[in-house]
C-alpha cells in the first residue's frame, strides 16, 4: 500500500525573515486521496476556480477576486467538509519550528 503526505508551509512576520515556520498537512493512502481530489475538483469546477489556494482565498485575490467573505467561507467550508468526511482515513500533522532551527537542520 502506498501512502502520500500533502503539505504546505506557512509563516508569520516578514517572509524573508519569519518569526515562526509551520509545515502542516495530511497523510493517507492513495484511495482516500483519489476520493478527496475528485470531490475537490467538482467543488472547484462549481465555483469556477482551477484549484484551492489559501492565501489568495483569504485575501480575496487572484481567482477569488470579487468574492464576498460569505462566498469565500462557503467555498472553504465545502472543501473542509470533504476532509472531515474521511474521518480517521486522513491523519493531520503540524510541525512548528523557529526558522533559525529549520535552517540549521536543512543546511540553510
Amino acid at each position: 500500500m502506498e501512502f502520500r503526505f500533502y503539505c504546505d508551509e506557512s509563516h508569520n512576520g516578514n517572509p524573508k525573515n519569519p518569526e515562526t515556520l509551520t509545515i502542516s498537512g495530511f497523510f493517507s493512502d492513495q484511495l482516500t486521496w483519489k476520493q478527496v481530489e475528485e470531490s475537490w475538483v467538482q467543488i472547484n469546477a462549481r465555483y469556477g476556480v482551477s484549484r484551492f489556494h489559501a492565501t489568495a482565498l483569504n485575501h480575496g485575490k487572484e481567482q477569488y477576486l470579487g468574492w464576498s467573505k460569505e462566498q469565500r467561507i462557503k467555498y472553504s467550508s465545502e472543501l473542509l467538509e470533504v476532509v472531515e468526511c474521511q474521518k480517521a482515513r486522513l491523519v493531520a500533522y503540524n510541525c512548528g519550528i523557529a526558522p533559525h532551527h529549520a535552517a540549521h537542520c536543512v543546511g540553510n
